[in-house]
């Protein structure tokens, strides 16, 4: 069976076809066998020979497919084979690490500028052989941590060669990141020499005698002081400073920043990126940071990040993106999720973030009415309230509430049929949680947003019957 797999796989990118329906059979034999491959990937775990034969195989075809067929053709058929080979070496990584040596030779030759490879088969070549080099833990971390050392290497001369060549050296950062990906462990660690000898590993990556970081941040600080305003830079250098923040404490990964580089990292790029781009990938960093130190974080380490963020570029840049404006407020309403406090306390909330926001209820984009409705909600009603931030709020909602009705109404009344659920959900709340004072709150806003003194007190009388259940959305 296999051998026809792979004799159906070396027809395809090996022959030349005569026409367009024999181009259009080959890319279908190569699809074919190399879907086959790789879904029977875990069956190469009981069979070594086999899984040779299709690593080579595959490896022969990705060198030879460009020799007999099309531009377009070849391109199709390197990415069958790439994600098959991708796919084997994340089933099959424990049985591939003696390929090792073999594959850091293949490594060298497909990072040269001139190979005719793709850039997304280089790309996810490096996450392979993160793959394998996770499972490469019988000699130690050492070993590991010098395989490591090798792939970056590599990334250093490449990007030392390929100054001013914009693709290439894109293509280099993200070949970083893959490898990141790739050295990430499993969710189930079938590994069991390296289960026993794990506190090994984390404290060598934890003291990183090989110093794989700080080359790394050299070679991010090298590209993005060049490339610093380009987004897709940007982007990827937040991927790879960020890579190990999902990972649970004790998990050991070469890319394991602290908070204090991560942050220094951030800010010396803030001011000087495109931010209609690049504020986006910047801000979605530190929202993994605050998900990972959140205990840690204080309302003082929140002041900060916002006024670097966010005010310093307000009115200039943001206020007047509603992409921006939605990043913004998605970012607070993170923070009211994780720990309110830290917002509620900050010396923005009262000067800045409370009455900035209530202009945004009235917005016009779906995702701003989202987002701001969502925010309001969480300031109304939210279980992460500490007593003392339960008071702050009652303080503040009391004191702001009945422009925060008026808005409220006059934006349900002005948005669109579809966007007005959102509106309800913040009424809700508001009935269920200020009864009291949300009656006179609506019968002196609803005058001033229409002039129909019946059909408000049938809608305060209705409303106030359902008690803020879901039948008030109705």
């Amino acid at each position: 069976f296999l051998e026809n797999v792979l004799l159906l796989l070396q027809t395809g990118c090996q022959q030349q076809a005569q026409d367009k329906s024999a181009s259009t059979l080959k890319l279908d034999f190569v699809k074919t066998s190399s879907f086959l491959i790789g879904t029977i990937a875990d069956y190469f775990k009981l069979d070594k020979d086999g899984l040779g034969k299709c690593v080579d195989t595959l490896f022969q075809c990705l060198e030879t497919c460009r020799n007999n067929n099309g531009q377009d053709t070849a391109n199709k058929m390197e990415l069958m084979l790439t994600k098959s080979l991708t796919s084997l070496c994340k089933v099959c990584r424990n049985e591939l690490t003696f390929e090792l040596p073999n594959f850091i030779s293949i490594l060298h030759a497909m990072m040269q500028p001139n190979s005719p490879v793709s850039y997304f088969t280089r790309e996810k070549f490096f996450r392979s052989m993160g793959y394998i080099i996770q499972s490469f833990v019988e000699s130690g971390p050492e070993a590991q941590g010098k395989y490591i050392m090798q792939m970056v290497e590599v990334i250093e001369d490449g990007i030392r060669v390929s100054e001013g060549n914009r693709e290439h050296t894109l293509c280099l950062l993200t070949c970083l990141s893959e490898l990141g990906s790739g050295l990430i462990c499993p969710g189930e660690i079938e590994n069991t020499t390296y289960l026993q000898h794990l506190n090994q590993f984390k404290d060598f990556w934890k003291s990183d005698p090989l110093q794989v970081r700080a080359r790394t941040i050299n070679i991010l600080q090298h590209v993005l002081d060049q490339y610093g305003k380009d987004s897709e830079f940007v982007e990827v250098g937040c991927l790879i400073i960020g890579k190990a923040l999902p990972l649970p404490d004790d998990e050991p990964h070469f890319l394991s920043y602290d908070m204090g580089e991560i942050m220094k990292f951030m800010l010396r790029y803030v001011g000087s990126c495109d931010l209609s781009t690049c504020l986006p990938y910047l801000v979605n960093l530190f929202e993994k940071v605050v998900v990972r130190y959140k205990s840690t974080l204080t309302f003082q380490d929140f002041d900060f990040v916002f006024s670097k963020f966010f005010l310093d570029h307000y009115q200039q840049s943001i206020v007047d993106d509603p992409d921006l404006l939605q990043v913004m407020i998605n970012f607070v309403n993170l923070i009211m999720e994780l720990k309110p406090s830290l917002a509620i306390n900050s010396a923005h909330w009262s000067s800045f973030i409370l009455p900035e926001f209530l202009k945004f209820l009235p917005a016009t984009e779906k995702f701003t009415i989202t987002a701001i409705t969502k925010f309001w909600c969480r300031v109304v009603n939210n279980k992460k309230f500490t007593r003392e931030d339960e008071d702050v709020i009652k303080s503040q909602v009391l004191s702001l509430g009945q422009q925060l009705v008026f808005q409220t109404l006059y934006a349900s009344l002005h948005t669109q049929r579809s966007d007005l659920q959102y509106y309800t959900e913040l009424l809700r709340a508001l009935v269920a949680k200020y009864p009291l004072q949300l009656k006179p709150w609506m019968l002196q806003a609803l005058p001033q947003v229409h002039n129909n003194n019946v059909a408000h007190e049938r809608l305060v009388n209705k409303l106030f019957v359902t008690r803020g259940s879901r039948a008030a959305s109705n």
